[in-house]
């Protein structure tokens, strides 16, 4: 458990997130309200560094981490605000996702609407 004080802190920009997420394509708008998307299409898992058995990544609250489209800008109006602990199911719009370029890597199409469920591990 981590310390209190890292608990109720509330990340924010530029701030070191080690998280843990799961993102679905939303295959119809209806879906978002039942909770029922298609299939997983990324994840922190995926994207933990070969030979270890973290299942978690750091991202830079602000800072997109990479080269565009390799996290949606959406994220950073969405995870401000996170504490230690905190898990979060994140609806973004394609505007705020991949746009109308999709992500062909991960098999997002274009405009797609996604949801990501977010869970912060640690804050620094």
């Amino acid at each position: 458990m981590p310390p209190a004080e890292e608990r109720t802190r509330a990340a924010q920009m530029l701030d070191v997130m080690e998280i843990q997420y799961a993102a679905q394509v939303v295959s119809s708008p209806a879906k978002i309200w039942s909770g029922d998307t298609t299939r997983v299409v990324d994840s922190s898992a995926e994207r933990a560094p070969p030979g270890t058995s973290s299942r978690s990544i750091y991202y830079i609250l602000g800072q997109q981490n990479g080269p565009p489209g390799k996290f949606p800008p959406g994220w950073d109006l969405t995870l401000r605000g996170m504490v230690v602990g905190e898990k979060r199911r994140i609806t973004l719009p394609f505007s705020l996702a991949y746009d109308m370029k999709g992500d062909k890597l991960h098999g997002i199409p274009p405009f797609a609407t996604m949801v990501y469920t977010v869970k912060l591990l640690s804050l620094t």
